[in-house]
């Protein structure tokens, strides 16, 4: 890849976009959570899967540029990434794997 991976037009729509799923998590989380309806749950549940999708193809095109400041973003998000919960040994696609089961856990006990 070239060395202005944040000047792509797709990279950068794809930043904006990972930004604004953020914000909308946000702004869901200052629901507490035993003041949730289900269909609260259920659009949180939304969200994060979406997010967590973006995120996916994001770190996809970000893994494979040799731009310096790509480089520093992946070594930052690794590093939030071993915050929660990524295990030293593990890969960063192992661990989308468990966070997208962790969230279909959370989608299937709304309803119960």
């Amino acid at each position: 890849m070239s060395s202005d991976f944040f000047n792509s037009p797709v990279v950068r729509a794809a930043a904006v976009e990972i930004n604004e799923l953020q914000e909308e998590m946000m702004k869901l989380m200052v629901i507490p959570p035993w003041r949730q309806t289900d269909d609260d749950k259920r659009k949180i549940v939304s969200v994060m899967k979406d997010l967590l999708e973006k995120q996916k193809i994001f770190w996809f095109r970000l893994k494979y540029s040799d731009d310096p400041k790509a480089l520093k973003m992946k070594e930052d998000i690794m590093e939030s990434a071993r915050f929660l919960g990524l295990q030293p040994s593990q890969t960063i696609e192992s661990f989308f794997d468990e966070l997208t089961s962790v969230i279909d856990n959370l989608e299937n006990t709304i309803d119960n």
